[in-house]
């Protein structure tokens, strides 16, 4: 039986159901939609060229830079960061841990306990939000 995998490298079933990098089962008829924290760096250096959709000037990346497929823009993963947007979806460093959490899921027994505690503080806060702003129909 030869495995069926797709251009994000992730394993296709036969019945068309993916399997991500984590394990999770995507059902063919789930959607794709994924949120995800990424930190954009803007390598446009002074003196440099600035592309004129570039909304807040050099060395401050946003969504434009992204739709417009900059070739300055470099987007890194930041794994286990812990943050809250603003109303324009960017982080603002009084409401996020800017230097992030950055531990490495298998590192120590140590580390892979504070991960845990903290995903689980974290979306038990989520859901008590949640239902404390859930508006009945």
């Amino acid at each position: 039986m030869v495995r069926k995998v797709d251009k994000y490298g992730y394993t296709v079933k036969e019945n068309g159901d993916v399997i991500d990098s984590t394990g999770k089962v995507w059902d063919k008829e789930d959607g794709w939609f994924r949120m995800g924290l990424f930190e954009l760096i803007c390598t446009i250096e002074e003196g440099d060229k600035v592309p004129k959709f570039c909304s807040y000037g050099r060395g401050k990346p946003s969504n434009h830079c992204i739709e417009n497929f900059c070739k300055e823009l470099s987007l890194l993963t930041v794994p286990f960061t812990y943050s809250v947007t603003d109303d324009s979806g960017y982080c603002e460093a009084l409401r996020s841990f800017p230097d992030g959490i950055y531990d490495i899921k298998g590192s120590s027994p140590f580390t892979d306990a504070k991960l845990e505690n903290w995903t689980k503080d974290c979306v038990e806060s989520i859901i008590k939000i949640e239902e404390k702003y859930e508006i009945e129909e």
